[in-house]
């Protein structure tokens, strides 16, 4: 049976040593100042040591490396699951990437897989840049003679963000009635009293033809958010991330469920419920936000609101 536990560095290299009548393996100098490692995630099988990822908390940052899996227990599948047990630490997450074992430019493809950004530029940094944790990391690999790489994880990139800056647009409703592929809310089914809305719209760089939209309205108390719609892969979850950065969490959200023909509507609630939505039952629910006509014409769709909730 395998279990996981959290252990300093003296007491796991003293489990190891008798275990495996071994040092763990020493760590430069150079390295140590800037890249110490205090901590280690262990994986068990039993009392025997599986494997285990070293981590230190430094700058706002934890700092991961030495990572190892025991011989006996290599090709098994369980380095993913030590990956995937440090991972639950408190992100973002920085580290050199370099394998005496591996072929460096196969490691960093791997550990890209894994979600880490491969020698991040400033720009992709942004108020990153300026970590003294950070600038020692990058001073060091990208100066290596080994050409070893360094990675991080976790951290909001300006990069991806900019990317989703460059296609997506807010354009009031009226803008994209003339698309064949869009659809007024109200067509669909939304009660009229949400209109006129607000839509975050994805287009194709090239084309300019519509990949996906959301929409939104402030109602002054609330917000009304929904009317989803995908035509392509990927960009459903582009134009929501844009609208939650765009709107903020500081006043609650009001959706209307409107699924289409042929959806799985408990799936739908499960989603939203996934959320952080609220199913509301009773008029009580949103009395702090709406008035009761309001509320009534609003309820001929299955409504949920978005934290925060009344009383909170």
């Amino acid at each position: 049976m395998y279990s996981f536990r959290t252990l300093s560095k003296s007491k796991f290299a003293d489990l190891w040593r008798k275990q495996s009548n071994k040092d763990l393996p020493a760590r430069s100098k150079d390295i140590e100042e800037f890249y110490p490692i205090k901590n280690y995630v262990v994986m068990f099988r039993g009392e025997r040591i599986v494997g285990a990822i070293g981590f230190t908390r430094k700058d706002g940052l934890t700092l991961r490396g030495g990572s190892f899996i025991s011989p006996e227990f290599r090709g098994q599948g369980l380095f993913g699951k030590i990956v995937a047990e440090a991972d639950k630490l408190e992100k973002p997450f920085i580290a050199g990437i370099y394998s005496k074992d591996v072929p460096i430019e196969n490691w960093a493809k791997f550990n890209e897989s894994k979600g880490w950004t491969i020698n991040p530029t400033n720009k992709e940094l942004g108020n990153y840049a300026n970590n003294l944790t950070v600038q020692a990391f990058k001073n060091y690999y990208e100066n290596d003679p080994r050409n070893s790489r360094w990675a991080v994880k976790g951290m909001p990139l300006e990069k991806s963000w900019m990317k989703i800056l460059k296609r997506i647009e807010v354009v009031p409703e009226e803008n994209l009635i003339s698309l064949n592929e869009f659809v007024k809310a109200e067509d669909k089914g939304y009660p009229s009293v949400i209109h006129p809305l607000k839509i975050v719209a994805e287009f194709d760089d090239e084309t300019d033809k519509l990949k996906g939209y959301t929409s939104f309205r402030d109602f002054g108390d609330f917000y009304f958010v929904g009317n989803s719609f995908s035509f392509v892969k990927g960009s459903f979850g582009k134009v929501m991330e844009y609208r939650k950065r765009l709107l903020g969490s500081s006043k609650p959200r009001i959706t209307l469920l409107n699924p289409l023909q042929g959806t799985d509507v408990q799936r739908l609630e499960n989603f939203v419920k996934g959320r952080g939505g609220v199913k509301i039952t009773s008029y009580s629910q949103v009395d702090d936000i709406m008035d009761k006509d309001f509320f009534n014409k609003l309820n001929i769709l299955t409504m949920f609101r978005y934290p925060p909730l009344k009383g909170d």
